[in-house]
């Protein structure tokens, strides 16, 4: 019985997103947590337009929460809106980007190098850009353009702390994959060590050592 509810209560919850993700697609969605409560269900919806989220007014935050406790029968719904902070850290809104600049004429290397130029510049560690299809009108061949800065775990248990986002825009030309990966200025990883911090200790630990050959 609890495995049947959780099931339904599973499905809801992703109805749920997929509907305020399609109601929501100009807001700039980055991520959607819907958690269930003793009252009922509180939604943290983070964006980079958060004005679109609420409406003129609290209008179409209001006509949201409407629409999920009576179409989806969600009960009691407290929709919380946050703002992104350093959109360029996000690959859903670095996709965004490149389909808007690819769907404007702007030619692929151009944007990817763009792309990961602002991503690196707010912090990042490391960046890959990939865009695959026909992306030049006068080509009818499928190509790559792979741009790619710093340092990206390509393998592990640690890959989970690159952020990564796959989308796809249709062009004149045909149908253009996009793949974005951004390792945030938080992630941390066994294998990487910053060479100065390494030579400061060392240089501590030669210091002590002569200061204990001097006493």
């Amino acid at each position: 019985m609890k495995e049947k509810e959780f099931i339904k209560s599973s499905i809801k919850t992703q109805k749920a997103k997929n509907l305020l993700k399609k109601e929501l697609s100009r807001a700039g969605i980055v991520n959607i947590d819907i958690e269930p409560t003793t009252l009922g269900h509180r939604i943290r919806i983070v964006a980079e337009k958060p004005g679109l989220v609420i409406g003129k007014k609290g209008k179409t935050v209001k006509r949201l929460k409407n629409k999920l406790e009576k179409d989806l029968g969600l009960e009691d719904v407290e929709i919380d809106i946050e703002e992104v902070e350093r959109r360029n850290l996000h690959p859903e809104l670095i996709c965004n980007w490149i389909k808007a600049m690819l769907s404007r004429g702007m030619r692929a290397n151009r944007v990817s190098k763009r792309a990961i130029n602002s991503i690196m510049d707010d912090g990042a560690i490391g960046a890959e850009i990939i865009i695959t299809g026909v992306i030049t009108g006068a080509n009818t061949y499928s190509k790559q353009e792979k741009s790619s800065k710093g340092y990206i775990k390509k393998a592990g248990d640690e890959t989970r702390k690159v952020r990564e986002k796959k989308d796809s825009v249709i062009l004149p030309q045909g149908k253009v994959g996009i793949k974005v990966k951004i390792v945030p200025p938080e992630a941390q990883f066994r294998d990487k060590t910053n060479p100065e911090e390494y030579i400061e200790v060392k240089k501590e630990e030669n210091k002590e050592s002569e200061e204990e050959k001097e006493e």
